[in-house]
């Protein structure tokens, strides 16, 4: 059996794709025996605990002959999905394959993101289980798993004893991709340029901007990532700065750095000038998930309007919801890739713009207490 590892060292680069790319050919060859992608922080999709049930039920839902095997197994053990890691995965997964008329195509089981399950332990716990099932030949599956190239991962992947069911594949930028992100930037600017001249802003000298030179260089920094050009279009095409002077700002960073995203990153937001206010303000943001500009400014009792002006400069990061009126639901401020969310809790990475601490936990914690024992308050959109 095989279990093939799908490993990326740079953010953006493409592994989802790839992943719902290949787990769609696999439904179309009716070889598909179920999906899941994980997402950092998400309420159903950033731990482990709903990854079995949701491959049991998919499994059931794809191949009729299991079916009622998985069925009579929730049926004999209704509180299965709460129990361990181990138990779920040999009552929901091994004993309806061993107990099941033996399937005429091998299923396949794509699994996106494992990096963004929960914490390293889990996601080494949870790659040495599926490897053991494997590996023991009680379940005839094919297991993709797509991650990001952690150390932690590698260690087991690579590891002696499992060289010969693990087959690791590094993605790495070709150049189709440069290509791809010459022609994107090419048209961005042209856009951003146009738009200008419309407004009478004179963005060039009549040389054209910004040169076919710049967008060389752009995209040698980008290392075939569309993330890092999409963050500095989005970063130029300010409605309260000047193209030129934003664009110059991203060639002054170093052209040799081997982190030109994370450059990029604190290039952003060091242009804010109240740090303080907005680590707070992004570690409501990044630890919640949930909340709007004025929910955050009612947690962390700040004066209101304090966390939209904190973040107007952030709207290449950030999705920030206009202000709301009484018809539509609250909506919460969006990290626009999950890169950015990896950037702000790594303090070797982010360095003063860092959110993770227990400091901060628990100041955040406190507030909200406050917050909640604190008389209602209304906030009125108009």
């Amino acid at each position: 059996m095989v279990l093939r590892a799908a490993r990326r060292q740079r953010a953006g680069i493409g592994k989802s794709a790839i992943a719902q790319q290949f787990a769609a050919s696999c439904q179309a060859r009716g070889q598909l025996g179920g999906s899941f992608f994980w997402k950092r922080r998400d309420a159903g999709r950033g731990h482990w605990r709903s990854l079995f049930p949701t491959l049991a039920y998919q499994l059931a839902a794809s191949f009729p002959g299991i079916s009622p095997v998985i069925q009579r197994a929730v049926e004999i053990d209704r509180l299965v999905a709460s129990k361990s890691m181990r138990h779920q995965l040999e009552k929901l997964i091994v004993l309806p394959f061993r107990e099941a008329p033996i399937l005429a195509l091998r299923p396949t089981l794509v699994l996106d993101g494992l990096d963004e399950c929960e914490d390293h332990a889990i996601q080494t716990m949870l790659l040495r289980s599926l490897i053991d099932v494997v590996r023991s030949g009680r379940v005839p599956i094919h297991v993709l798993i797509c991650s990001r190239s952690e150390a932690y991962l590698r260690e087991v992947l690579e590891a002696s004893e499992n060289s010969d069911i693990c087959n690791g594949l590094q993605i790495h930028p070709d150049d189709a991709a440069s290509a791809d992100i010459s022609r994107y930037l090419t048209d961005e600017f042209t856009r951003i340029h146009r738009a200008h001249t419309g407004r009478g802003i004179a963005l060039d000298d009549g040389h054209g901007w910004p040169g076919e030179d710049v967008i060389e260089q752009l995209v040698e920094r980008s290392s075939g990532t569309f993330i890092y050009a999409a963050t500095i279009v989005r970063y130029v095409d300010d409605e309260y700065s000047h193209p030129v002077d934003r664009l110059e700002a991203v060639l002054r960073l170093d052209p040799s750095s081997t982190t030109p995203l994370d450059d990029l990153y604190t290039q952003i937001i060091s242009a804010i000038p109240d740090t303080s206010v907005l680590v707070r303000v992004l570690h409501a943001i990044v630890e919640t998930r949930a909340l709007g500009p004025e929910q955050i400014d009612l947690v962390l009792q700040l004066r209101g309007g304090t966390s939209r002006i904190t973040l107007r400069g952030l709207h290449s990061l950030l999705r920030i919801p206009h202000v709301r009126n009484w018809h539509h639901p609250i909506k919460p401020v969006k990290l626009l890739h999950a890169s950015f969310g990896d950037f702000l809790v790594d303090p070797q990475r982010s360095s003063g713009f860092c959110v993770s601490g227990e400091d901060m936990q628990i100041g955040l914690v406190q507030s909200t207490a406050c917050a909640l024992e604190s008389p209602l308050q209304s906030i009125d959109p108009r």
